[in-house]
């Protein structure tokens, strides 16, 4: 969580999605196997940089693979959220309340509830919700039950560092 492109990790896949985050580069994304790290890259890269031409085209890419459940579910989730950040209704906050309802209407299980949750708590700006999903991490992994840890781990730290889509009002 600290500085994401500076320095480098020991792990390969790991660097890989870091040259997607930090240089928009979609040959790293075309070398990752599995969906669920896209996926996340899409979150990151769409609600923390705000760079939506580089998350949709992590979208496009997932979307041409073999997805299963999680993977469904999630890439619904961002494709949803991605028409929220795209346009945010800030000063209509019904409509912000009607994409969270939408995306919380997304069946989920496993790691992409946590995404779904991560996801909703940049639409309602609720202090409350997020220390809630903060317990409901730590809860899941103590009791092993977290079918993802990387993710786990991810969402509980990203937590602290979510800003609401639209701010806070003055």
């Amino acid at each position: 969580m600290q500085d994401m492109c500076g320095g480098w990790l020991p792990y390969e896949h790991y660097n890989k999605l870091r040259v997607l985050v930090c240089r928009g580069d979609l040959d790293a994304a075309g070398k990752v196997s599995e969906g669920w790290p896209l996926l996340i890259t899409a979150y990151y890269l769409m609600f923390h940089k705000r760079d939506l031409e580089t998350a949709q085209k992590v979208l496009d890419l997932v979307r041409s693979r073999n997805l299963d459940g999680k993977d469904k579910a999630a890439l619904e989730i961002l494709e949803t959220a991605r028409k929220a950040v795209e346009d945010p209704p800030c000063s209509d906050q019904e409509a912000l309340r009607r994409y969270a309802k939408k995306i919380n209407g997304v069946q989920t299980h496993g790691w992409a509830s946590l995404l779904k949750a991560l996801v909703v708590a940049h639409l309602i700006d609720d202090e409350d919700y997020k220390d809630g999903v903060k317990r409901a991490v730590l809860w899941t992994v103590e009791k092993c039950h977290c079918d993802n840890l990387s993710i786990c781990y991810f969402a509980y730290r990203i937590l602290n560092r979510i800003k609401p889509l639209c701010g806070r009002p003055i």
